[in-house]
C-alpha cells in the first residue's frame, strides 16, 4: 500500500498510515478511511466510516478510532476503565463495531453493522491484529463546546440565545449527575442512586472535553443540541480521580464551562485565579452574598461595595441564569449548589419554558448546519 504523508500531523505519518492500511485492505463497501482529525501529547484520533443499513437503505456513519502514543498506553487503558464504570447519555461512549478491520474476523451477528456499547455482547477491543490497544468512539460533527464558540463568533454572534444556554447548562448538570450516578438510560435517577455515588472527579473539564452532537424533538433538546463529556480517563499517572467533594469540584468545573458561553470566550487560561464578591439580583431578598470564580459575570467589587454597581456584566443574562453559574462557581464549595438542587434549576427556569423568538432558531440552525 502507498504511504500517505500528513503536513498537519508532523512526526505521526507511520501511525497513521498503519491504521489506515487497515481500512484501506476493508470491504470497501462497508468500511472507508477518512482521515486523521487530532492528536494530543498521549494519543492520536482519525476518523473512519462505516456503512450502516436504516430501514433497508444503506447510509455512511462516521466513527473515531483514537490510539496511543509514546507512553501513552497506560492512560488509554485507563481510558478504558473509566468507560465501563461510567455510563450515562451524557458521557461518551466506547463501541465495538462487528466485522471490524482492526480485529481478527470472529464477530458473528445478525446485524453485522451493529454497533453497540461496551459490554453488552463483546468486549475484545484491543485483541486483533492491530498491535496495540485502542478504542472505537462516537463521533461528533459539530465538534466541541470550544469549536462552537469559536464559530459562533466567525457567525458575528455577540451572545448564544437563552433557551439554547439553558439547554446547554441542563446537559452539563446532567453529566454530573451521570459521572456521580452512572446507569443506562432505562434506570430512573432514584435507581441510579441507590447504588450510591462514584466520588468522581472528572480530570479535565473544559470546553474542549464536552462534545457537541444534535438537536432532536425531545424535551431536553428540542433547542439545543444534546452535550456528552470526554476525556474521562487520568491526563497523568499521579492524578487522583476520586474525592469527597466530587460533586462539587465537577460542578464548579460545569460552571466555568457556562461562563466561556455567555461571554463567548474559549480562554480558559486564567480560571480560578481570581474571585468577585457577588450577590445576585435573584439572591437580593435573601442579603445572600458570597465569593465566586465566575469573575466575568460580576463587577469587581469588595464585600462592603456589594449591591452598589447596578449593572453587571451582560445585563441580558437573566438573573436565575447568573445565580446558577455564580453558585456553581462559588469559591467556598459549601456555597456552591448540590447535585440535587443543580438538576432542578433548568428545568423550572424560565429560560426553558419562555416562547422562543425567530431569530434565536435561525442562529441555534446556523451553529448547528452541518459541516460539508
Amino acid at each position: 500500500m502507498d504511504t500517505h504523508n500528513y503536513p498537519d500531523f508532523p512526526f505521526l505519518d507511520q501511525e497513521i498510515n498503519e491504521i489506515r492500511r487497515y481500512f484501506d485492505q476493508a470491504d470497501q463497501s462497508r468500511f472507508r478511511w477518512v482521515g486523521p482529525l487530532k492528536a494530543t501529547s498521549y494519543a492520536l484520533y482519525v476518523r473512519v466510516r462505516v456503512a450502516v443499513f436504516v430501514s433497508g437503505k444503506k447510509g455512511w456513519k462516521d466513527y473515531v478510532v483514537k490510539r496511543p502514543l509514546g507512553n501513552g498506553e497506560a492512560l488509554l487503558e485507563d481510558d478504558m476503565q473509566k468507560l465501563r464504570q461510567l455510563r450515562g447519555p451524557h458521557l461518551t461512549r466506547q463501541l465495538v463495531l462487528a466485522n471490524n478491520p482492526l480485529e481478527e474476523p470472529l464477530l458473528h451477528m445478525n446485524n453485522p453493522d451493529e454497533l453497540l456499547p461496551w459490554g453488552d455482547q463483546l468486549s475484545n477491543s484491543g485483541s486483533g491484529p492491530y498491535p496495540v490497544p485502542y478504542l472505537l468512539l462516537e463521533y461528533f460533527e459539530n465538534g466541541t463546546l470550544g469549536d462552537l464558540i469559536r464559530k459562533a463568533r466567525a457567525q458575528g454572534l455577540t451572545r448564544l440565545p437563552d433557551i439554547f444556554l439553558w439547554g446547554l447548562f441542563r446537559c452539563l448538570i446532567r453529566a454530573c449527575f451521570d459521572m456521580q450516578y452512572p446507569g443506562s438510560e432505562r434506570e430512573t435517577d432514584q435507581e441510579r442512586r441507590s447504588r450510591g455515588p462514584t466520588m468522581f472527579i472528572h480530570p479535565n473539564l473544559t470546553l474542549e472535553n464536552v462534545m457537541v452532537g444534535r438537536s432532536d424533538t425531545s424535551f431536553d433538546h428540542r433547542c439545543s443540541p444534546i452535550l456528552k463529556v470526554a476525556g474521562l480517563g487520568r491526563r497523568d499517572s499521579d492524578e487522583r480521580p476520586y474525592g469527597l467533594e466530587s460533586e462539587k469540584e465537577n460542578l464548579l468545573a460545569a460552571g466555568m464551562i457556562m461562563q466561556n458561553l455567555i461571554a463567548l470566550t474559549d480562554s480558559e487560561d486564567e480560571q480560578y485565579k481570581e474571585r468577585r464578591w457577588c450577590r445576585p439580583r435573584s439572591a437580593a431578598t435573601t442579603q445572600e452574598k458570597f465569593e465566586t470564580f465566575a469573575t466575568l459575570l460580576e463587577p469587581s467589587l469588595t464585600e462592603e461595595d456589594i449591591g452598589s454597581v447596578a449593572e453587571p456584566p451582560f445585563p441580558w443574562v437573566g438573573s436565575m441564569m447568573r445565580y446558577a453559574v455564580c453558585k456553581c462557581t462559588a469559591v467556598n464549595p459549601a456555597q456552591r449548589l448540590s447535585l440535587d438542587s443543580a438538576v432542578l434549576v433548568p428545568m423550572t427556569s424560565f429560560g426553558l419554558t419562555r416562547k422562543v423568538e425567530q431569530e434565536d432558531v435561525a442562529a441555534i440552525r446556523r451553529l448547528l448546519e452541518r459541516p460539508t
